[in-house]
């Protein structure tokens, strides 16, 4: 074991578990307040699945919708960084 921890994959090995162990001490100190948060969250993720799953027509219009206002709004951010770097003010 000490000669793979030698080794380039053994010591990112040890670093993902010096991570996932600092993760967890510092996760428990947080245990009740952000386990009511998940636990929350997680409720309000399953009502809008159930809602989505009983409205189906409407859930894709409004992914749909969503999708392309997302799309507008990424063209212009780019648009509005060329025309920055153009000089042209909208």
């Amino acid at each position: 074991m000490e000669k793979q921890s030698d080794t380039m994959m053994g010591a990112w090995s040890n670093l993902q578990d010096s991570i996932d162990s600092l993760g967890e001490a510092i996760g428990s100190l947080f245990t009740g307040e952000v386990g009511g948060l998940f636990k929350w969250m997680a409720s309000i993720v399953e009502a809008v699945k159930e809602w989505a799953v009983a409205h189906p027509v409407l859930t894709k219009a409004l992914v749909t919708f969503v999708g392309v206002v997302g799309g507008l709004i990424g063209i212009l951010t780019a648009l509005s960084g060329v025309a920055a770097v153009v000089g042209v003010a909208f």
